[in-house]
């Protein structure tokens, strides 16, 4: 059920759902799907981060649900690892309250993901992050602005501010 409730950034509209936002832009409406990089998690959960109250704002935890690839999984879970195996267990329980789908790796999201590797450059955690995003036809919300560069569906959050 969408949030009755609209959001603006820039000339776009936004009314948000579960894995959607719908959007009203000059383009007319149209159902966007989500997927996080793992800078934006780990923005969102370190209070300290440069971009954490942007993240904040962007990633309203009542009204939009967001899928996640695997290897962000991995990669959020380090940096909780880091400050001990409570907090790595806490930081889960809320991950979990945040991010509505899990996105595994699958040999055709592996073999997207080498072909991004060969043709951009990029790392390969961005690699199979944009794969996984690309795979399942969703728009990857990244603090990344060089990775954002590389695809119209990837959307750097800064520039929304």
């Amino acid at each position: 059920m969408l949030d009755s409730t609209p959001t603006r950034r820039s000339s776009t509209w936004y009314v948000s759902g579960p894995l959607r936002r719908l959007c009203f832009s000059s383009r007319g409406a149209h159902l966007e799907s989500i997927l996080v990089d793992s800078n934006v998690l780990i923005a969102f959960f370190d209070s300290t981060h440069i971009n954490h109250a942007v993240v904040k704002k962007s990633i309203p935890r009542t009204q939009i649900q967001f899928a996640i690839s695997t290897a962000s999984v991995i990669e959020c879970l380090i940096r909780a690892y880091d400050r001990g195996y409570e907090f790595a267990i806490e930081y889960e329980i809320t991950f979990r309250e945040l991010i509505s789908e899990r996105l595994d790796l699958t040999n055709p999201i592996a073999l997207q993901a080498a072909q991004l590797l060969s043709k951009y450059r990029i790392s390969f955690v961005d690699a199979i992050i944009w794969a996984t995003a690309e795979f399942h036809g969703l728009v990857l919300w990244t603090l990344d602005r060089r990775l954002a560069n590389k695809s119209p569906n990837i959307r750097y959050l800064l520039e929304a501010e």
